[in-house]
C-alpha cells in the first residue's frame, strides 16, 4: 500500500485491507469492444464515402463545370462528418482506460473511471449480492480476456471488463458470493427456526386456551346440574 500506483488507491477504507486482486483492463481489447457494435457501420461508411464516392467523382469530375465540383466536394466533405465523429469513439474509450482501475480487497471491490475526471465506485462485500459471471466475446477470445459481473443487492450488476486474468478474478468474486450466499442461507435458515418456533408456541396457546375453555364449560355445567337439584 505504500506505493501509491493510482488515485484509487486514495479512498480504500481501511490500510488493513489485504488485495486480492488489482489491476487495468487490457488496453487493445478494452478500446476495440468499444467500437464493435459500429464497426460494421463504419466499415461501410469508409468503404462508400471514402473509397467508392472518390473513385466516381475522380472519373466525372473532369466533364462537370468547376463550380459544379466545389459544389460536390462541400457536399461529399458534410456527408462524411458523421463517419469522421465515430472516429471519436476509440479516441474517447483511450483516455477512459487512463483513468480505469480495479481492486478487490476482503472487505471491498472499487472502480475507478472516467474521462475528464475520476470517479469512484465502492461496493462493501455485504452489498455484493449472490450472482457472478464472465463472459466472452470473440475479440475477449482473441486477446484472452473476459469479462466480468457480479450482482449488487440482488438488484442491478457491475461490471469489470476486459480483464486478463478473469479467471482468478472471477475465484475471488465466487468466494464474495458464496459468502454472501451462506450468510442469506443462515439468515432465512434463522428465520424459518424462529417461526416454526413461533407456531408451536402458537399451536401450544391455542390447546392451552382449549382445554381452559372446556373445564369452564364443565365446571358451568356442574354449576347449572348442582342449581337444578337444589331448585327440586
Amino acid at each position: 500500500m505504500s506505493a501509491k500506483k493510482v488515485p484509487l488507491y486514495n479512498v480504500i477504507n481501511g490500510e488493513d485491507e489485504n488485495i486480492y486482486f488489482e489491476g487495468r483492463p487490457n488496453k487493445t481489447a478494452f478500446v476495440i469492444n468499444s467500437c464493435r457494435e459500429d464497426f460494421p457501420k463504419f466499415a461501410a461508411d469508409v468503404f462508400f464515402k471514402l473509397i467508392l464516392c472518390p473513385l466516381v467523382f475522380e472519373r466525372v469530375m473532369y466533364t462537370l463545370p468547376t463550380t459544379t465540383n466545389i459544389f460536390l466536394m462541400v457536399v461529399w466533405f458534410l456527408y462524411l462528418i458523421p463517419t469522421l465523429k465515430m472516429l471519436r469513439i476509440p479516441l474517447l474509450k483511450m483516455a477512459e482506460y487512463k483513468n480505469t482501475y480495479y481492486i478487490v480487497t476482503n472487505k471491498a471491490i472499487y472502480i475507478q473511471f472516467g474521462i475528464d475526471q475520476i470517479y469512484y465506485r465502492i461496493y462493501p462485500n455485504d452489498r455484493i449480492g449472490t450472482r457472478v459471471f464472465y463472459r466472452q466475446n470473440r475479440i475477449d477470445n482473441i486477446f484472452g480476456v473476459g469479462t466480468l459481473g457480479f450482482s449488487v443487492d440482488d438488484y442491478y450488476e457491475e461490471r469489470l471488463v476486459s480483464v486478463e486474468d478473469y479467471e482468478s478474478l472471477y475465484n475471488v468474486l465466487k468466494d464474495v458470493t458464496n459468502s454472501k450466499r451462506d450468510e442469506l442461507e443462515r439468515i432465512q435458515a434463522e428465520r424459518e427456526a424462529k417461526k416454526r418456533e413461533f407456531e408451536e408456541q402458537a399451536k401450544l396457546i391455542a390447546q392451552e386456551q382449549l382445554f381452559l375453555q372446556q373445564q369452564e364449560e364443565e365446571e358451568e355445567k356442574k354449576r347449572r346440574e348442582r342449581h337444578e337439584r337444589e331448585t327440586r
